[in-house]
């Protein structure tokens, strides 16, 4: 199953989870890839420390004009993104607003403009420890992440998959979390926590992607139950705070292996979300 590790909100314990998670199945035997889609600040190998074996350059298609413009303006009419503007003789094409949806080109009558690639970012590849490793790296000044989000998780292809989602609802998020069999939301308990875990929420169901809940520093803050209860989404576990989580990430060092007790509330995540497969898949 592939199961996307999202947030309402930044700074909740994400990578965290996702990361102990892969290391968790992978020292069980479990083949499992990790997708750190968070491809503009991806941070999952700083915890897994992957060998990268393999990098290529991701290119999305934006139009060009190959030939000589009419200046009829269809092609501007056409693009619902105001990417391109139609002048007397030519046309200016702005590619960090393009979608690449190719409409310009079908209504241009000349049929001068092109699709052609343009470069957005690099994919790497590589493993650790029994985890087949990928991520993103979007190029530093472009605006949009998704394609380059979308082509990262389909590299990923089939098996045990966890996409690290970035953070937040917008059109990143979405793309990391569209297709997923699970959403798992980490969330910690604060009024800021609270807010953002319901846009979540109503996130992965507009999707189509039942989602489960994690609780981060769960023993801090109040009005828990209360709020998880309103939202009527499930808690699969409940990680108690420790300062020794973060002085491990500090060092780049994975939560799991060297802090007392976090493996075994990393277990019962894990079996939660076992169990969750087997409800699915009789």
């Amino acid at each position: 199953m592939r199961i996307a590790v999202a947030s309402g909100k930044g700074g909740t314990g994400k990578t965290l989870v996702a990361t102990s998670l892969v290391l968790h199945w992978a020292a069980r035997g479990a083949r499992v890839t990790y997708v750190d889609a968070d491809v503009g600040e991806p941070n999952g190998h700083l915890f897994l420390r992957p060998d990268i074996e393999t990098t290529r350059r991701f290119s999305v298609p934006v139009p060009r004009l190959e030939g000589t413009c009419d200046g009829c303006g269809q092609c501007q009419e056409a693009c619902a993104f105001h990417a391109i503007v139609a002048l007397a003789d030519r046309v200016l094409v702005f590619p960090e607003l393009c979608h690449s949806c190719g409409a310009c080109t079908l209504a241009c009558p000349p049929g001068v403009l092109r699709m052609r690639p343009r470069e957005v970012g690099t994919i790497r590849e590589g493993g650790t420890d029994g985890v087949r490793f990928l991520d993103g790296v979007l190029d530093v000044g472009e605006a949009r992440a998704t394609r380059l989000i979308e082509g990262v998780v389909t590299t990923a292809g089939s098996g045990r998959v966890v996409v690290d989602a970035p953070p937040g609802t917008s059109c990143p998020a979405v793309s990391a979390v569209r297709g997923a069999d699970l959403a798992v939301l980490v969330t910690e308990p604060t009024p800021f926590g609270w807010h953002d875990l319901g846009l979540a929420v109503r996130m992965c169901r507009g999707l189509g992607v039942p989602p489960v809940v994690v609780l981060n520093r769960a023993d801090l803050g109040d009005g828990a139950d209360a709020a998880l209860a309103a939202l009527d989404v499930p808690v699969i576990g409940r990680l108690s705070f420790d300062p020794r989580i973060a002085e491990a990430s500090a060092r780049g060092e994975a939560a799991i292996g060297v802090v007392p007790g976090f493996a075994e509330q990393v277990a019962r995540v894990a079996d939660a979300i076992e169990g969750f497969a087997r409800e699915d898949r009789p």
